[in-house]
This record gives structure tokens, sequence and C-alpha cells, in this order.
């Protein structure tokens, strides 16, 4: 396996629209904000199977004095689709070369909260590979249905949630809506 760098936003964007269950902490957009806020350089990377590209993971790096840094991947990486080999396997195939890659190669020091649900990797495979896993829940997410009617989906959100979204507004905040293949 190898690791190609993408400087190119087009190129990512490209890349981003063929994996299933994108999310924004993935987005270029994303580590462009994180950059520039907090000073986490973000690389993009391909990885690739040969000539195959395989998936795809932001890595957000920091350089610490006396280490050579930490690095960070966010819900990711992300599997490219239309391969045969399960999900499952591709990803522990990806999550042990990424170990390899950064920890072992680089010598920086690894966080990852990779893309996948808790039930579905098992902790004993990902220890096995080098990884060190935490008990605690250190974030959520959900998936809304953004399909109905902008009406819809006012009325439905929960008062405190429109309650802010109605003073947003008030303050030139923009909700833009955008079609589902119009995403990146």
């Amino acid at each position: 396996m190898e690791i190609v760098t993408i400087e190119n936003k087009k190129e990512w964007d490209a890349l981003l629209s063929r994996c299933e269950n994108v999310n924004i902490l993935q987005t270029w957009e994303y580590g462009e904000a994180k950059q520039n806020v907090e000073g986490w350089i973000p690389v993009r990377n391909l990885i690739t199977d040969g000539d195959k590209p395989i998936g795809i993971a932001q890595t957000l790096v920091r350089k610490i004095p006396l280490f050579r840094g930490i690095v960070r991947i966010n819900r990711g990486p992300l599997i490219l689709s239309g391969h045969c080999t399960p999900h499952y396997d591709m990803s522990l195939k990806i999550l042990d070369f990424l170990y390899n890659y950064w920890v072992k190669q680089k010598k920086m020091i690894l966080f990852i909260a990779p893309n996948i649900l808790k039930d579905e990797i098992d902790n004993e495979k990902l220890q096995e590979l080098g990884y060190n896993t935490t008990h605690n829940d250190a974030w959520a997410s959900i998936l809304i249905d953004l399909s109905p009617d902008e009406v819809t989906l006012r009325k439905n959100l929960h008062q405190k949630w429109r309650n802010l979204l109605n003073k947003s507004e008030k303050m030139n905040l923009q909700l833009e809506i955008c079609p589902l293949n119009k995403r990146l």
C-alpha cells in the first residue's frame, strides 16, 4: 500500500464524492478551518493498493517541540466505493497501513476516531494493529433527512433549535439547502 498527498481541492472533492458516509470532518473546508483557527496542518491522503485507489483520509498534523508531532484523523479513513472487499476488511487494512505509516515510519503520535460504528469493528482487532481504545464516547452523530421542504424541516425542529435558527437569520447568517447531488 502507498499514500499519495492530494493538494488540490477539486481533486479532493472528487474523491470525497466517491465515498459513502462522508462527514464534515473529512472535508477540505474543515481542514482549512482547523488550520486557520487552531494551527493544525491538514494533510489529505489518497491510500492506494498497488495502482488501485481504496480510501482517503484527511489527517491533521501538529508539530511539537522535542517530538516529531501529533496526528489526528477524525471520522476517517473513508473507503472509496466500488470495491469487492467488505467494508470491515478494507477498514482494517487501511487502519493497519495508517498506523504503520504515521507511528512506525513517521514516529508520530496518532489519535484516530475511525469512521466506523462502535460495534462494527472488534476492539481486539484494533489492539492487534497497535491501537489503544478508549471506553468513553468522545462524540456522537446523527443522520438527518434533508429531503423535506424547508417549511417542514423548520416545523420539525425542537423549539430551542428553531429559535436559534431564527436568531441567526436576524443576524444575517444564512442557511443554504443544497440538493444532495450538488453537495460537493
